[in-house]
């Protein structure tokens, strides 16, 4: 596995995950994931960020017998970066190259 979003690394991600994943690309990217995997979206979720954009989860758990509630959040920030982008070789920086700034918080509640 590597952090470029390598086409191997994604097709294996969504053919093995027994769960729905969230893709979480810089801006241009999202359109190589709907070509490259036409029915990604079918069981898998594509979230696109410019720079200084944040997308939030929110994953809510219950445990009856403690009767807790546990609520997680994670906030994904594209932050700058300086580098350039290519998919194909032929489409230098053509798309947005960032980083991503997390920040997670957990909550439990008694009921």
């Amino acid at each position: 596995m590597n952090d470029h979003l390598d086409y191997n690394s994604i097709r294996d991600l969504t053919e093995k995950s027994n769960e729905s994943i969230d893709f979480v690309v810089p801006l241009g990217l999202a359109d190589w994931l709907r070509t490259s995997f036409p029915k990604m979206e079918d069981r898998h979720n594509i979230v696109e960020l410019d720079w200084h954009e944040t997308t939030s989860f929110i994953s809510i758990s219950e445990d009856d017998e403690k009767k807790k509630k546990t609520k997680s959040s994670l906030e994904v920030t594209a932050v700058p970066m300086q580098h350039w982008s290519s998919r194909r070789g032929y489409d230098r920086d053509k798309t947005l190259w960032c980083g991503f700034s997390l920040c997670s918080s957990t909550s439990s509640d008694d009921q």
